[in-house]
């Protein structure tokens, strides 16, 4: 689904979710222990990275793991940065809005998100899916950064009665300020530390569930899911989104007064090498691959005349 998108999550959507977590084409290994393995993938060089892990758990059901999944009371329990969740109503008994809000290392500003989780259950895998969405219930709050989630997704698997296969995807942007580097760094070293503590937490959810009310599950039983339904006239299905830091905005005025604010200004793919561009250079940085601008040196392919011969190019003809 598109991010801003509400609506019921589709079979296909589903499939786009599995087809993230099976197949490695383009993707680069980082990370890899004896049953814990990360690969991620760069969209394009000014974004955050996709990133992916698969583990197997020897010791813990696949139906125990869509629990703690799931289950809100428990995050809240084992989840230490989880400041608040909260929800905003379903589309359906497998659809549901959730408003996260979590803790960041200082000197970092704390972020929340807005998400639409959507979950299935085929008798045989396990899939939870996830998104940012709009919602007037859920609008910015002073000391905390909108992040965006432009996906994330789990995949859980059955091995034997007692083990299970966790696929999980994430790409997302934290907002702010922060660079794509750090952002970058940082998503590589928490997420194995997530994995190996999504294990612990799941390893201790059945002791932990006996003693907090044991047969409330809505995400297996319909008809426990206390919430209303989602108002629609209330969710903005238009994410206002700044092109160059990736912060969110109610509207489109607030987000055109940050442009005014920042300088950040809207920038258009390259639609060779994708990089981004104000649309006034653009055209100019086209010439570095028509080869109008060419060193008859070197071969190197350059955007204007002035960048052509500043410096002198020392290379041998051959």
């Amino acid at each position: 689904m598109r991010l801003g998108e509400v609506r019921v999550a589709e079979d296909q959507d589903f499939r786009q979710l599995v087809a993230l977590a099976d197949n490695h084409d383009g993707w680069k290994l980082d990370f890899c222990n004896n049953s814990t393995k990360v690969w991620t993938k760069q969209p394009d060089e000014k974004e955050c990275k996709m990133m992916k892990a698969s583990t197997t758990y020897t010791d813990v059901d696949a139906a125990t793991v869509y629990d703690v999944i799931h289950d809100v009371d428990y995050t809240k329990h084992y989840d230490k940065s989880m400041l608040a969740i909260d929800t905003g109503g379903c589309l359906n008994p497998n659809n549901q809005i959730f408003y996260y809000a979590m803790a960041c290392p200082s000197p970092l500003c704390n972020r929340d998100l807005v998400v639409l989780r959507s979950w299935l259950d085929t008798g045989r895998e396990y899939y939870s899916l996830g998104h940012s969405v709009s919602h007037q219930q859920f609008p910015p709050r002073k000391g905390f950064v909108r992040a965006l989630n432009y996906l994330s997704g789990y995949v859980v698997r059955p091995l034997s009665p007692k083990s299970c296969q966790v696929n999980y995807v994430t790409y997302g942007s934290p907002g702010g300020q922060l660079p794509v580097w750090l952002a970058n760094k940082a998503t590589q070293v928490l997420v194995p530390k997530m994995v190996k503590r999504f294990h612990k937490a799941c390893l201790k959810y059945a002791g932990w569930k006996k003693r907090h009310n044991a047969h409330f599950k809505p995400w297996l039983f319909p008809e426990q899911m206390p919430i209303e339904r989602l108002n629609l006239a209330l969710a903005d299905t238009h994410v206002h989104e700044c092109s160059t830091c990736k912060h969110t905005f109610k509207s489109a005025r607030l987000r055109d007064e940050h442009y005014t604010r920042t300088g950040h200004e809207k920038r258009s793919p390259c639609p060779v090498c994708q990089r981004f561009f104000h649309p006034d250079f653009l055209r100019i940085h086209l010439n570095s691959h028509s080869g109008a601008f060419r060193c008859k040196v070197c071969d190197t392919h350059f955007s204007s005349q002035a960048t052509l011969a500043r410096p002198p190019c020392t290379a041998t003809a051959a």
